[in-house]
């Protein structure tokens, strides 16, 4: 997924002379209101995804500690209630008020408009529908609609295309690919470094609940008091742990592959090798308005398939009940 930038840097010559300043103001206005409402939507669903998994596990934790304090088992038992409680109630908000595809769509849009703040530059609107293909990962309509709509208001620029103007104009595309390199970069370190924690965390869990059965193992077979009958022992606490630390570890796993931190972080390397090889080849080619124009359209086809990438991923993962 492309990184969302700020509404002045989406890679315009917004301070050539020869641009009308009102030039962009649709195109901005579209995209920040797009970029805006996606960041907000996909946060809501990434902490509605990671709430649904980690209350499924502590819900597990809440109905296990009877065994610990089985005078507090009554208000344990509500506890765990109130657990499943939220996790339905943020489920059916999700699905309800269409947090995963808001945030798909919109994120979308933005790419979409981003590719013709610079294409309109050379007189490529995008005008040619592309809604003719349908697949279970296509956009809606509204989105290919409005981008359009954006690209026919917004018109061509009254400019002189010279030597001077498609200079300005791959200045601005390197600067843009030059954003989209930095932050693919990062966040394939970022996406990697998440992937192997949570996947050590898990491991962890799991490593300690072999070892907690190996060690009752021992003391039953060692002969070793277990505990004192009427009080909590060592059987009742490793029955605690040994249950307990593998449902988080699963609602850990949920988490990793609901977000899909490896396959980001792997998209985002592609991405940098992909947007390198074109910046190379738009710096070293002659300042021609076909030559160019055919680089500006590669790089909005490169954007926008990694849009189409991550969206055909997370389509099929949307907020539903962990299990």
């Amino acid at each position: 997924m492309t990184h969302p930038l700020k509404v002045e840097d989406l890679g315009t010559p917004l301070h050539d002379s020869r641009i009308d300043p009102d030039f962009f103001a649709i195109i901005a206005r579209r995209y920040q209101v797009a970029d805006t409402t996606s960041t907000h939507f996909g946060q809501v669903f990434r902490s509605g995804f990671v709430s649904n998994y980690l209350l499924a596990g502590l819900a597990v934790v809440l109905a296990l500690s009877g065994l610990l304090a089985p005078a507090f088992k009554l208000p344990l038992v509500f506890a765990e209630l109130g657990c499943v409680a939220l996790i339905l109630i943020n489920t059916q908000a999700g699905k309800r008020l269409g947090w995963h595809e808001r945030w798909m769509d919109n994120r979308h849009l933005a790419e979409q408009l981003r590719s013709l703040a610079l294409s309109s530059l050379m007189g490529d609107l995008g005008l040619r529908s592309t809604t003719g293909t349908r697949d279970a990962a296509a956009i809606p309509g509204w989105v290919g609609w409005l981008a359009r709509a954006t690209a026919r208001e917004t018109g061509l620029p009254g400019v002189r295309i010279d030597e001077d103007y498609l200079r300005t104009v791959r200045d601005d595309a390197v600067k843009l690919i030059d954003d989209q390199l930095a932050y693919h970069r990062a966040n394939a370190t970022r996406m990697q470094k998440l992937e192997h924690r949570l996947n050590g965390l898990g491991e962890i869990m799991f490593g300690a609940t072999v070892a907690g059965c190996v060690g009752w193992i021992v003391f039953k077979l060692s002969g070793l008091p277990l505990g004192t009958k009427g009080h909590v022992g060592l059987t009742e606490v490793v029955t605690f742990a040994t249950a307990a630390l593998p449902a988080l570890g699963s609602a850990i796993y949920g988490v990793r592959n609901q977000g899909d931190f490896a396959g980001g972080g792997f998209r985002s390397e592609v991405m940098v090798e992909r947007l390198a090889s074109l910046r190379l080849a738009m710096v070293a080619d002659r300042l021609e308005h076909q030559r160019l124009l055919a680089r500006l359209r590669s790089l909005s086809d490169i954007m926008l398939s990694d849009v189409a990438n991550w969206r055909t991923t997370f389509k099929a993962r949307p907020l539903t009940l962990p299990g």
